[in-house]
C-alpha cells in the first residue's frame, strides 16, 4: 500500500553528532562511551572501545545510528545504550504518539540506499543535517505502522534464524577444509622455515626446499606504460590471489603484452608453477594451469623431478597458519627471500606425493561443492530482509 510521505523530521527528533576534544578521549572506560562511526557497529548494536569525558551529542537507547558520511553513509545501527556519538552519525529517535520506533527502524532499514543517493560529494559523500531532516518517509497510522512493525519483527526474527545456521554450515566447510589438510600430513606442519626439529613417519624427510625447485621472483610492469598493458599475457597479482586459493589458475584479472615483460624484470612462468603470496595477504596458493607472470608479491616456486607441484601447493595450504605467523614488517607484513631459501618440506617418495595429491584433490573437491551451496544458500537467505522490506514499501 502507498502511504502518503512526510519529512523525517515531523515524525522523529534527529541528533546529528559531534566529536568531542581528543584529550577526552580515553580507553579506560571512563566517561560516556563513545561511538564514532561504523568502525565500531556490529550486525546489530554498536561495540565502544573508546570513552569521552567530555561528551557532546547523546543518543538513548532504542535509538536508530545512521551514518552520515563516507562510504558507509546508511549503514545503521540500534542504540542498545547512551553513547556519545561523533559527527559520522545521526540518531534518530520516533516522536511519541505519531510515529513507532519498530516502525522507523524498518523503515529506515528500506531506504538504506537512499540515503546513500542523497549525500553529496562523490569521492566522500556526506548527508547534511538539513537533507536528514527533509528526508520523505513514508508514514501509516500509528496502529498501522505498529501492525507492520510487529509483523516484520515476526519475519526478520525467522530470517535472523536461518542466517545464522547458514553462517554455521558455511564455517563448517572451511573447518571441513582445514581439517582434511591437517590429516594429509604426517602431524605436522609440512613447510617450515629452518631445518625442523620434529620427527617425520618413515619415508618421509625434511629437504630444503630449494634443493627440490626452483625460486623465481615476480614483478609489475610500469603503470606509466599503458602500452604495455592490454595484452594477452595472464599476470596474477594481489586481488586475484584470494579467489585463486587453492585452485588452478587460467586466468587474471590484468594483462600486459609482450613488450611489458619485456621491459621489466617479469618473466613468463611455466604451467604447473606453484605461486605463494609473501606480502600483504601471506600464505595464499595457487597452481599455475598455463604460462603467466606474477607481480612481486610473490614467492613462485618450479618443481624438480622430485616434488609434484600438486603436492606443494597443498603443503602450503595446510602451513598457511604458521606462514603468517612467519611474517614481519612495519607496513606491511612480509615474508622476506632470506626466509624463503630457508624454507622446508616433509617430503614423502613420488608414490606417497601422489597418493596424497590423489586423497586430497578428491576430498576439497567435494568439499568445495559442499562450501559453495553454503554460501549460495546464505547468500538468498541474506537478500530475504530487502525482499521483505520491498514487500511493505515498495
Amino acid at each position: 500500500m502507498k502511504y502518503p510521505r512526510v519529512s523525517l523530521d515531523s515524525i522523529a527528533i534527529i541528533e546529528m553528532g559531534h566529536s568531542p576534544p581528543g584529550s577526552s578521549y580515553n580507553d579506560l572506560e571512563v566517561g560516556t562511551p563513545l561511538i564514532n562511526g561504523p568502525t565500531e557497529f556490529t550486525q546489530t548494536s554498536p561495540v565502544a572501545t573508546q570513552w569521552t569525558t567530555l561528551p557532546t551529542k547523546l543518543c538513548e537507547s532504542g535509538d536508530i545510528l545512521l551514518c552520515v558520511r563516507g562510504n558507509t553513509l546508511g549503514k545503521q545501527n540500534i542504540a542498545d545504550s547512551v553513547y556519545c556519538i561523533g559527527r559520522g552519525l545521526a540518531a534518530i529517535r520516533a516522536r511519541v504518539d505519531i510515529s513507532d520506533q519498530r516502525f522507523l527502524i524498518h523503515t529506515t532499514q528500506y531506504l538504506a540506499r537512499d540515503f546513500l543517493n542523497n549525500g553529496a560529494g562523490s569521492t566522500f559523500p556526506n548527508l547534511s543535517g538539513e537533507k536528514l531532516r527533509n528526508f520523505q518517509i513514508p508514514l501509516p497510522p500509528l496502529a498501522e505502522q505498529k501492525r507492520i512493525a510487529a509483523e516484520l519483527d515476526e519475519q526478520l526474527a525467522s530470517i535472523e534464524i536461518a542466517r545464522a545456521a547458514a553462517e554455521r554450515q558455511v564455517e563448517a566447510a572451511k573447518a571441513l577444509e582445514r581439517s582434511l589438510l591437517g590429516a594429509a600430513f604426517p602431524d605436522t606442519t609440512p613447510v617450515r622455515i629452518g631445518y625442523p626439529s620434529d620427527s617425520l613417519p618413515e619415508g618421509w624427510r625434511w629437504q630444503r626446499l630449494l634443493d627440490v625447485a626452483r625460486l623465481e621472483s615476480g614483478h609489475t610492469p610500469s603503470r606509466r606504460h599503458p602500452e604495455w598493458w592490454g595484452g594477452d599475457i595472464p599476470w596474477i597479482a594481489l586481488p586475484d590471489i584470494r579467489k585463486l586459493d587453492g585452485l588452478v589458475a587460467l586466468d587474471t584479472r590484468d594483462h600486459p603484452n609482450e613488450l611489458g615483460i619485456a621491459n621489466s624484470s617479469a618473466r613468463i612462468l611455466p604451467k604447473n608453477t606453484v605461486v605463494l603470496s609473501r606480502d600483504v595477504v601471506v600464505g595464499f596458493a595457487t597452481l599455475l594451469g598455463r604460462d603467466m607472470a606474477t607481480s612481486q608479491h610473490f614467492f613462485n616456486w618450479i618443481c624438480g623431478d622430485s616434488l609434484l607441484p600438486n603436492f606443494l601447493l597443498h603443503a602450503f595450504r595446510c602451513s598457511k597458519s604458521y606462514l603468517e605467523s612467519q611474517a614481519s614488517g612495519a607496513i606491511h607484513q612480509t615474508i622476506y627471500v632470506p626466509a624463503a631459501k630457508d624454507m622446508h618440506l616433509a617430503l614423502p617418495d613420488l608414490a606417497t606425493q601422489q597418493a596424497v595429491v590423489t586423497q586430497l584433490d578428491d576430498q576439497l573437491a567435494a568439499q568445495r561443492e559442499t562450501l559453495q551451496a553454503a554460501q549460495t544458500q546464505l547468500k538468498a537467505i541474506q537478500a530475504l530482509p530487502a525482499a521483505v522490506l520491498r514487500g511493505v514499501f515498495g
